[in-house]
């Protein structure tokens, strides 16, 4: 597959990473890119879906869990502690609670990254609790800290540990994101500027959002103040299908028409460790910044495609780890930082 490569003076940034001394490996292309693309599969046209569910920390080691669909079969779920080696049948419900975005549909889970972390069920307003792993629940309904409820309410992402909780909903007077740091009891009013947002798991003051820029914002006060990436708005850019039928990321001649996705962040995801370290997936592909959002590369994997990357999740003891799930019938994993892939063994039976 043809990529055609105009990168000109592009220098990607180096940066240590401190907690394992190592050179974080330099990779990947200029954001700005053009390319020839071709369309990924459709979620509807995949007979053996795969998905990432949740990655977590119990008793200091890594689990991660997937999930597989096989030929219309009940999905299954899948758990391994050797970062997908190898597999063992799941057989409770806790990795059905996704940790990187509610599901498409209500009602919408959650899950934090720790073995205690609560767990979510959003359906609207109501949620529904469980600080004990699941084996009880407790119903509560999104309002304020003066008991006034919310209404409209869209579930964003958690924090780190679970406790936070960021929330689409609005009150008598505005609308916009709001905030739980008691696993949902009360709310407090956070930001109308910034749609979805993804807190750091390296510093809970550092949150990402979606602005109306089109560019993504940073936050490293809590979200008191935001700074515009503006860098980013090449994140937003449309794909162009040509009277040719090549689909290209520019508009040759001006007969291009738009494919008709939106252009917009489908996940962001940060190191655990590296506050600086943050992969954003469009359907564009997967960008990377080592410098906080400064610069960002396109990294090689799947960058002759859009709309292939589906899901990717960051180990949350090493950073080094990161995983996604492509076409939805594969999981690759990358021990450089996102700079090599190697395709993992997922049981379909």
């Amino acid at each position: 597959m043809l990529i055609a490569y105009v990168i000109g003076a592009f220098i990607a940034p180096i940066a240590i990473d401190p907690i394992w001394c190592q050179t974080i490996k330099v990779c990947g292309i200029a954001p700005d890119t053009e390319r020839i693309l071709r369309i990924g599969p459709l979620k509807t046209q995949v007979a053996n879906l795969v998905d990432i569910c949740r990655l977590t920390v119990i008793n200091g080691q890594c689990v991660l869990w997937s999930a597989t669909n096989p030929q219309d079969k009940p999905k299954k779920f899948h758990r391994s502690t050797d970062r997908g080696l190898t597999w063992s049948d799941e057989s409770t419900s806790v990795g059905t609670y996704c940790n990187i975005r509610g599901k498409n549909e209500p009602p919408y889970r959650f899950a934090g990254y720790n073995a205690d972390s609560p767990l979510y069920e959003f359906d609207g307003c109501l949620q529904r609790v469980s600080t004990d792993g699941g084996m009880s629940w407790k119903s509560v309904v999104a309002r304020k800290a003066n008991k006034e409820l919310l209404y409209e309410c869209r579930p964003i992402s958690f924090g780190n540990h679970g406790n936070r909780v960021f929330l689409w909903a609005t009150d008598k007077s505005k609308e916009g994101v709001w905030t739980s740091d008691n696993s949902g009891e009360s709310f407090k009013f956070l930001t109308d500027t910034v749609g979805f947002i993804s807190q750091s798991r390296a510093d809970d003051q550092r949150l990402f959002g979606e602005g109306s820029g089109p560019f993504l914002e940073r936050s490293d006060d809590g979200g008191k103040s935001w700074i515009s990436l503006k860098v980013t708005r090449f994140m937003y850019r449309e794909v162009f299908s040509g009277l040719d039928g090549i689909i290209r990321t520019w508009n040759q001649d001006g007969s291009g028409s738009d494919i008709g996705y939106p252009s917009r962040v489908l996940q962001i995801e940060t190191d655990p460790k590296n506050r600086d370290i943050v992969y954003v997936l469009t359907i564009q592909g997967l960008f990377r910044s080592i410098d906080g959002g400064g610069s960002f590369v396109l990294l090689d994997f799947q960058a002759d495609r859009v709309l292939n990357i589906s899901r990717i999740a960051c180990d949350p003891m090493d950073g080094r780890y990161l995983y996604a799930v492509v076409g939805w019938d594969a999981l690759y994993r990358s021990d450089d930082w996102g700079c090599s892939w190697k395709r993992m063994s997922v049981p379909l039976k």
